[in-house]
């Protein structure tokens, strides 16, 4: 049975997309089947695991209105254990996801519970702020991960994305648990970094993860080279955290 983790956080620019599709990437490399599902109306992270832009198969879109199967949506990954169901870039905007979503607070769950046999895990890559899509990624989800960038004004509206969940967890998904709080981008030695770090260990414990994102020039050219950086640049400091935050997953799976 799949674990489904989602990937969001109010604020954008933290290192969702990133986080998703590299810790996807690395989930497949070391065995686990694993699905990636782009729910960004932007389509980044089908963009970043080489799927074209031009792309006319079977969507997200066509899959949570019924008129496919799940199967019929998944597309072959960078890696033999990575299958990706793709948003349609150009296709489903923001504005869109209202006459998608309204009143179906459970289809995405629904739609992807026909794959939870299927893999290891299902990571769900979601759009900042929150819109429908987001709320039916967490309403999905077994767990969620917070990428929390090692700034001021990520920090501080770190308690806007938990109050979501919060909600969410009493209202839709009683068995909503949160993997964990990554922090993303971080400069070694620079001030506000290591505040930010000694101020989350401090306050945030536990619900931590011990791997630390940190900022770098390969993970900047991500949507570049249409490829994960675990996959493009394996021996780079980023690719290896990625790998520690895949084996930090794969230890936690029944303790969430």
């Amino acid at each position: 049975m799949a674990q489904i983790i989602c990937v969001t956080s109010h604020k954008g620019g933290v290192g969702k997309t990133v986080t998703s599709v590299n810790l996807a990437a690395a989930l497949a490399m070391n065995g686990k089947k694993t699905l990636l599902v782009d729910c960004d109306p932007q389509g980044s992270a089908s963009a970043c695991t080489g799927i074209p832009k031009s792309i006319s198969d079977p969507t997200l879109e066509h899959g949570v209105q019924g008129i496919c199967t799940i199967e019929e949506t998944m597309i072959s990954g960078c890696h033999k254990f990575l299958k990706v169901i793709p948003m349609p870039r150009g296709i489903l905007h923001e504005d869109d996801e209202f006459n998608l979503m309204q009143g179906q607070k459970i289809c995405l769950g629904t739609f992807l519970g026909g794959a939870k046999d299927l893999f290891d895990y299902i990571i769900i890559d979601t759009a900042a702020p929150a819109g429908f899509l987001t709320l039916n990624a967490i309403i999905a989800a077994n767990a969620v991960i917070i990428p929390l960038q090692c700034e001021l004004l990520a920090f501080n509206t770190l308690h806007q994305t938990i109050k979501m969940l919060r909600k969410v967890k009493l209202t839709d998904n009683p068995g909503l648990g949160l993997a964990g709080i990554l922090l993303t981008m971080y400069d070694k030695g620079e001030n506000v970094s290591e505040r930010i770090i000694k101020s989350a260990r401090k306050h945030l414990k536990k619900s931590i993860f011990n791997t630390v994102i940190p900022r770098s020039v390969q993970i900047r050219e991500l949507a570049a080279f249409c490829k994960p950086i675990v996959i493009r640049k394996i021996t780079s400091v980023a690719a290896q955290r990625y790998f520690d935050l895949a084996w930090e997953v794969m230890q936690m799976r029944n303790s969430v």
